[in-house]
Protein backbone atom coordinates (compact mmCIF):
# COMPACT_ATOMS: atom_id res chain seq x y z
CA UNK A 1 0.00 0.00 0.00
CA UNK A 2 1.84 3.24 -0.98
CA UNK A 3 -1.37 5.31 -2.95
CA UNK A 4 -0.67 8.37 0.04
CA UNK A 5 2.19 10.54 -1.85
CA UNK A 6 4.71 9.40 0.74
CA UNK A 7 8.16 7.12 0.05
CA UNK A 8 7.93 3.80 0.38
CA UNK A 9 10.21 3.71 3.28
CA UNK A 10 7.71 5.61 5.66
CA UNK A 11 8.41 6.38 9.10
CA UNK A 12 6.69 7.79 12.08
CA UNK A 13 6.38 11.10 11.01
CA UNK A 14 5.89 10.87 7.95
CA UNK A 15 2.65 9.26 8.77
CA UNK A 16 2.07 11.78 11.47
CA UNK A 17 2.70 14.92 9.12
CA UNK A 18 0.38 13.23 6.57
CA UNK A 19 -2.51 12.81 8.84
CA UNK A 20 -2.06 16.52 10.13
CA UNK A 21 -2.31 17.94 6.79
CA UNK A 22 -5.04 16.06 6.04
CA UNK A 23 -6.89 17.55 9.44
CA UNK A 24 -5.84 21.20 8.53
CA UNK A 25 -7.63 20.64 5.05
CA UNK A 26 -10.64 20.34 6.14
CA UNK A 27 -12.93 17.26 7.71
CA UNK A 28 -13.87 15.70 4.50
CA UNK A 29 -10.56 14.00 4.63
CA UNK A 30 -11.44 10.97 7.09
CA UNK A 31 -11.26 8.58 4.38
CA UNK A 32 -7.56 9.58 3.75
CA UNK A 33 -7.07 9.61 7.04
CA UNK A 34 -8.59 6.03 7.66
CA UNK A 35 -6.58 4.76 4.78
CA UNK A 36 -3.32 6.27 6.26
CA UNK A 37 -4.36 4.11 9.41
CA UNK A 38 -4.85 1.39 7.96
CA UNK A 39 -1.13 1.67 6.03
CA UNK A 40 0.60 2.48 9.49
CA UNK A 41 -1.12 -0.19 11.30
CA UNK A 42 -0.39 -2.79 8.37
CA UNK A 43 3.65 -1.72 7.83
CA UNK A 44 3.95 -1.27 12.32
CA UNK A 45 1.65 -3.66 13.93
CA UNK A 46 -1.81 -2.05 15.74
CA UNK A 47 -0.05 -3.03 18.91
CA UNK A 48 3.38 -1.60 18.47
CA UNK A 49 5.20 1.14 20.00
CA UNK A 50 5.30 3.67 16.40
CA UNK A 51 1.43 2.68 16.36
CA UNK A 52 0.82 3.93 19.96
CA UNK A 53 3.17 6.96 19.07
CA UNK A 54 1.64 7.79 15.95
CA UNK A 55 -1.95 7.99 17.67
CA UNK A 56 -0.54 10.11 20.62
CA UNK A 57 1.25 12.64 18.28
CA UNK A 58 -2.06 13.08 15.95
CA UNK A 59 -4.69 13.15 19.03
CA UNK A 60 -6.18 9.44 18.27
CA UNK A 61 -6.92 7.14 20.90
CA UNK A 62 -6.01 3.66 19.51
CA UNK A 63 -9.67 2.69 19.60
CA UNK A 64 -10.39 5.23 17.30
CA UNK A 65 -7.08 4.52 15.13
CA UNK A 66 -8.29 0.75 14.75
CA UNK A 67 -11.87 2.17 14.31
CA UNK A 68 -10.84 4.55 11.08
CA UNK A 69 -8.10 1.84 10.20
CA UNK A 70 -11.34 -0.61 9.54
CA UNK A 71 -12.88 2.22 7.65
CA UNK A 72 -10.59 1.98 5.02
CA UNK A 73 -10.59 -1.70 4.95
CA UNK A 74 -14.24 -2.07 4.87
CA UNK A 75 -15.59 -3.85 0.90
CA UNK A 76 -19.40 -2.33 2.08
CA UNK A 77 -17.83 1.39 2.00
CA UNK A 78 -15.59 0.58 -0.93
CA UNK A 79 -18.48 -0.76 -2.67
CA UNK A 80 -20.59 1.69 -1.89
CA UNK A 81 -18.23 5.04 -1.90
CA UNK A 82 -19.45 6.90 -4.46
CA UNK A 83 -23.18 6.52 -2.51
CA UNK A 84 -21.50 7.89 0.27
CA UNK A 85 -19.56 10.44 -0.82
CA UNK A 86 -21.23 12.65 0.91
CA UNK A 87 -20.84 11.55 3.89
CA UNK A 88 -18.14 13.00 5.89
CA UNK A 89 -18.30 11.76 9.51
CA UNK A 90 -16.06 8.93 10.35
CA UNK A 91 -18.52 8.35 13.20
CA UNK A 92 -21.32 7.94 10.75
CA UNK A 93 -19.11 5.36 8.35
CA UNK A 94 -17.89 3.32 11.15
CA UNK A 95 -21.38 2.80 11.97
CA UNK A 96 -22.10 1.91 8.68
CA UNK A 97 -19.57 -0.80 8.98
CA UNK A 98 -20.61 -2.15 11.87
CA UNK A 99 -24.01 -3.34 11.04
CA UNK A 100 -25.32 -6.93 10.13
CA UNK A 101 -25.36 -8.25 7.13
CA UNK A 102 -29.32 -7.82 7.69
CA UNK A 103 -29.83 -4.34 9.20
CA UNK A 104 -27.20 -2.69 6.00
CA UNK A 105 -29.71 -4.54 3.67
CA UNK A 106 -32.33 -2.61 5.26
CA UNK A 107 -30.34 0.69 4.97
CA UNK A 108 -29.55 0.20 1.47
CA UNK A 109 -33.11 -0.09 0.56
CA UNK A 110 -34.31 2.54 2.46
CA UNK A 111 -31.85 5.06 1.40
CA UNK A 112 -31.75 3.59 -2.35
CA UNK A 113 -27.91 2.67 -2.10
CA UNK A 114 -28.45 0.00 -4.89
CA UNK A 115 -30.64 2.73 -7.17
CA UNK A 116 -27.76 4.46 -9.87
CA UNK A 117 -30.83 6.98 -10.09
CA UNK A 118 -30.99 7.73 -7.14
CA UNK A 119 -29.72 10.99 -5.14
CA UNK A 120 -26.71 10.45 -3.27
CA UNK A 121 -28.33 9.98 0.73
CA UNK A 122 -26.79 12.43 3.28
CA UNK A 123 -26.79 9.91 6.22
CA UNK A 124 -26.01 10.85 9.92
CA UNK A 125 -24.81 8.50 12.47
CA UNK A 126 -28.37 8.67 13.98
CA UNK A 127 -30.25 7.83 11.22
CA UNK A 128 -27.85 4.50 10.81
CA UNK A 129 -28.58 3.65 14.97
CA UNK A 130 -32.35 4.28 14.08
CA UNK A 131 -31.75 1.10 11.45
CA UNK A 132 -29.43 -0.68 14.16
CA UNK A 133 -32.20 -0.09 16.93
CA UNK A 134 -35.51 -1.24 14.77
CA UNK A 135 -37.55 -3.41 15.90
CA UNK A 136 -35.92 -5.13 18.63
CA UNK A 137 -36.11 -8.72 19.72
CA UNK A 138 -37.74 -9.64 22.89
CA UNK A 139 -34.82 -10.31 25.09
CA UNK A 140 -34.10 -11.29 29.01
CA UNK A 141 -31.31 -9.34 29.11
CA UNK A 142 -31.57 -6.67 32.21
CA UNK A 143 -28.30 -4.16 33.56
CA UNK A 144 -26.48 -5.74 35.36
CA UNK A 145 -24.25 -2.51 36.04
CA UNK A 146 -23.14 0.38 34.50
CA UNK A 147 -20.34 2.11 33.91
CA UNK A 148 -20.17 6.11 33.58
CA UNK A 149 -16.97 8.55 32.79
CA UNK A 150 -16.29 12.17 32.99
CA UNK A 151 -17.32 13.87 29.93
CA UNK A 152 -15.51 17.15 30.98
CA UNK A 153 -12.21 15.14 31.79
CA UNK A 154 -12.50 13.08 28.10
CA UNK A 155 -12.52 16.41 26.54
CA UNK A 156 -9.43 17.81 28.46
CA UNK A 157 -7.21 14.76 28.00
CA UNK A 158 -6.83 13.59 30.99
CA UNK A 159 -8.80 10.63 29.92
CA UNK A 160 -6.02 9.02 27.70
CA UNK A 161 -6.15 6.86 24.95
CA UNK A 162 -3.91 4.28 27.17
CA UNK A 163 -7.02 4.30 29.37
CA UNK A 164 -9.44 3.98 26.37
CA UNK A 165 -7.45 1.36 25.07
CA UNK A 166 -7.75 -0.94 28.66
CA UNK A 167 -11.39 -0.52 29.37
CA UNK A 168 -12.17 -1.37 25.85
CA UNK A 169 -9.91 -4.61 26.40
CA UNK A 170 -11.73 -5.02 29.34
CA UNK A 171 -15.26 -5.01 28.09
CA UNK A 172 -14.25 -7.42 24.92
CA UNK A 173 -12.73 -10.08 27.43
CA UNK A 174 -15.76 -9.55 29.93
CA UNK A 175 -17.82 -10.52 26.70
CA UNK A 176 -15.78 -13.20 25.29
CA UNK A 177 -15.58 -14.96 28.70
CA UNK A 178 -18.48 -14.58 30.35
CA UNK A 179 -21.77 -16.64 29.13
CA UNK A 180 -25.31 -14.94 28.61
CA UNK A 181 -23.55 -11.38 28.81
CA UNK A 182 -24.18 -8.75 26.27
CA UNK A 183 -22.16 -5.39 26.30
CA UNK A 184 -23.47 -2.34 24.29
CA UNK A 185 -21.02 1.07 24.03
CA UNK A 186 -22.79 4.45 23.54
CA UNK A 187 -20.40 6.11 21.69
CA UNK A 188 -19.22 9.02 23.46
CA UNK A 189 -15.14 8.32 22.89
CA UNK A 190 -16.16 8.71 19.34
CA UNK A 191 -18.18 11.89 19.41
CA UNK A 192 -15.73 13.98 21.95
CA UNK A 193 -12.53 13.02 19.40
CA UNK A 194 -14.92 14.35 16.42
CA UNK A 195 -15.86 16.85 18.53
CA UNK A 196 -12.01 18.38 18.51
CA UNK A 197 -11.90 17.89 15.33
CA UNK A 198 -14.77 19.73 14.78
CA UNK A 199 -13.68 22.44 17.43
CA UNK A 200 -10.42 23.08 15.22
CA UNK A 201 -12.09 23.25 11.69
CA UNK A 202 -14.10 26.10 12.88
CA UNK A 203 -11.62 27.78 14.59
CA UNK A 204 -9.38 27.90 11.40
CA UNK A 205 -12.54 28.90 8.98
CA UNK A 206 -13.02 31.76 11.54
CA UNK A 207 -9.25 32.55 11.94
CA UNK A 208 -9.12 32.49 7.67
CA UNK A 209 -12.47 35.08 7.68
CA UNK A 210 -10.26 37.33 10.01
CA UNK A 211 -7.29 37.23 7.67
CA UNK A 212 -9.37 37.69 5.07
CA UNK A 213 -11.25 40.53 6.62
CA UNK A 214 -7.97 42.30 7.31
CA UNK A 215 -6.82 41.80 3.39
CA UNK A 216 -9.99 44.07 2.34
CA UNK A 217 -9.39 46.64 4.91
CA UNK A 218 -5.82 47.00 3.63
CA UNK A 219 -7.06 47.22 -0.10
CA UNK A 220 -9.21 50.19 1.28
CA UNK A 221 -7.04 52.41 2.55
CA UNK A 222 -4.64 51.54 -0.28
CA UNK A 223 -7.37 53.31 -2.77
CA UNK A 224 -8.61 56.05 -0.59
CA UNK A 225 -6.93 57.86 -2.12
CA UNK A 226 -7.79 57.03 -5.74
CA UNK A 227 -11.46 57.63 -5.10
CA UNK A 228 -13.28 60.05 -7.48
CA UNK A 229 -15.03 62.56 -5.71
CA UNK A 230 -18.57 61.91 -4.76
CA UNK A 231 -17.76 58.43 -5.33
CA UNK A 232 -18.12 55.63 -2.08
CA UNK A 233 -15.81 53.16 -0.75
CA UNK A 234 -17.90 50.52 -2.35
CA UNK A 235 -18.01 52.10 -5.54
CA UNK A 236 -14.24 52.73 -6.05
CA UNK A 237 -13.90 48.62 -5.04
CA UNK A 238 -15.52 47.26 -6.81
CA UNK A 239 -13.76 49.93 -9.75
CA UNK A 240 -10.41 49.02 -9.20
CA UNK A 241 -10.93 45.60 -8.06
CA UNK A 242 -12.77 44.24 -10.99
CA UNK A 243 -15.62 42.65 -8.45
CA UNK A 244 -17.20 44.00 -5.78
CA UNK A 245 -16.76 43.31 -2.38
CA UNK A 246 -19.91 40.89 -1.87
CA UNK A 247 -18.23 38.80 -4.73
CA UNK A 248 -14.94 38.29 -3.13
CA UNK A 249 -17.09 36.77 -0.07
CA UNK A 250 -18.89 34.86 -2.52
CA UNK A 251 -15.32 33.42 -3.67
CA UNK A 252 -13.98 32.64 -0.54
CA UNK A 253 -16.62 30.55 0.55
CA UNK A 254 -16.25 28.81 -2.70
CA UNK A 255 -12.34 28.29 -2.40
CA UNK A 256 -10.83 30.73 0.07
CA UNK A 257 -6.75 30.12 -1.56
CA UNK A 258 -7.72 31.63 -4.83
CA UNK A 259 -9.71 34.56 -3.29
CA UNK A 260 -6.53 35.40 -0.91
CA UNK A 261 -4.42 35.06 -4.39
CA UNK A 262 -6.88 37.01 -6.17
CA UNK A 263 -6.76 39.77 -4.04
CA UNK A 264 -2.61 39.41 -4.47
CA UNK A 265 -1.98 40.04 -0.50
CA UNK A 266 -0.62 37.93 2.06
CA UNK A 267 -1.23 34.25 0.28
CA UNK A 268 -3.64 31.89 2.47
CA UNK A 269 -1.28 29.20 4.24
CA UNK A 270 -3.73 26.30 5.32
CA UNK A 271 -0.99 24.93 7.90
CA UNK A 272 -0.23 28.13 9.55
CA UNK A 273 -4.04 28.34 10.25
CA UNK A 274 -4.39 24.95 11.36
CA UNK A 275 -1.02 25.51 14.01
CA UNK A 276 -2.59 28.75 15.16
CA UNK A 277 -6.53 26.94 15.54
CA UNK A 278 -4.62 24.09 17.75
CA UNK A 279 -2.89 26.62 19.75
CA UNK A 280 -6.17 28.41 20.62
CA UNK A 281 -8.50 25.48 20.92
CA UNK A 282 -4.96 23.45 22.88
CA UNK A 283 -5.36 26.65 25.07
CA UNK A 284 -8.81 26.17 25.99
CA UNK A 285 -8.76 22.42 26.35
CA UNK A 286 -5.82 23.44 28.93
CA UNK A 287 -8.59 25.58 30.92
CA UNK A 288 -10.48 22.98 31.06
CA UNK A 289 -8.01 20.46 32.36
CA UNK A 290 -7.77 22.79 35.05
CA UNK A 291 -11.54 22.94 36.42
CA UNK A 292 -11.62 18.97 35.97
CA UNK A 293 -8.72 18.75 38.39
CA UNK A 294 -10.04 21.50 40.78
CA UNK A 295 -13.69 20.00 40.84
CA UNK A 296 -12.98 16.55 41.56
CA UNK A 297 -10.32 13.62 42.27
CA UNK A 298 -9.30 11.04 38.72
CA UNK A 299 -10.34 8.19 41.51
CA UNK A 300 -13.11 9.59 43.10
CA UNK A 301 -15.24 6.88 42.58
CA UNK A 302 -13.08 3.92 42.58
CA UNK A 303 -13.75 0.99 45.00
CA UNK A 304 -17.06 2.95 46.27
CA UNK A 305 -19.99 0.81 46.62
CA UNK A 306 -23.40 2.01 44.95
CA UNK A 307 -26.31 1.75 47.06
CA UNK A 308 -28.83 0.41 45.04
CA UNK A 309 -32.66 0.16 46.23
CA UNK A 310 -34.73 -3.15 45.27
CA UNK A 311 -37.85 -0.89 45.31
CA UNK A 312 -36.66 0.84 42.30
CA UNK A 313 -34.38 3.66 42.94
CA UNK A 314 -30.94 4.02 42.42
CA UNK A 315 -28.66 6.89 44.03
CA UNK A 316 -26.36 8.63 41.76
CA UNK A 317 -26.87 11.09 39.56
CA UNK A 318 -29.06 9.97 36.49
CA UNK A 319 -28.02 12.29 33.84
CA UNK A 320 -24.31 11.22 33.70
CA UNK A 321 -24.03 9.99 30.27
CA UNK A 322 -22.90 5.91 30.07
CA UNK A 323 -19.61 4.97 28.09
CA UNK A 324 -21.32 1.47 28.05
CA UNK A 325 -23.61 -1.08 29.69
CA UNK A 326 -23.11 -4.41 30.97
CA UNK A 327 -26.12 -6.53 30.25
CA UNK A 328 -26.64 -9.77 31.74
CA UNK A 329 -29.67 -11.98 32.81
CA UNK A 330 -27.86 -13.62 35.88
CA UNK A 331 -28.53 -11.87 39.53
CA UNK A 332 -29.49 -8.30 38.01
CA UNK A 333 -29.16 -5.73 40.26
CA UNK A 334 -31.64 -3.84 38.02
CA UNK A 335 -34.45 -4.67 36.39
CA UNK A 336 -35.00 -2.49 32.88
CA UNK A 337 -38.03 -3.17 32.51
Amino acid sequence: MSDYGLPNTKSVNDFISYIRERLAQSTTAWREIAEAFAEARQIFGGESDKFRNLCKETRFSKSTAHKLAAIASSERLAKYREKLSVVHSWGTLYAITSLTDEKFKVLCERYKLDDPSASRPTLTQSLVEAVRKEKPEKSSLRVYATIYVDVEAMKAGLVEGDHIATLEETLDTLQKTLPYLKITKSGVEERVESAYIDRLQRKADELARQDFAKELQSIDKLLESKRYKGESKKQCFTRLMSMSREEYWEMFKDDRKKAFDFLGGEPCDEADLYKRATRIVNTQDAKLEAKVRARTEPYKYANTAVSVDFGGSKQGDQDDEPVSTVDGDVAAVKDAA
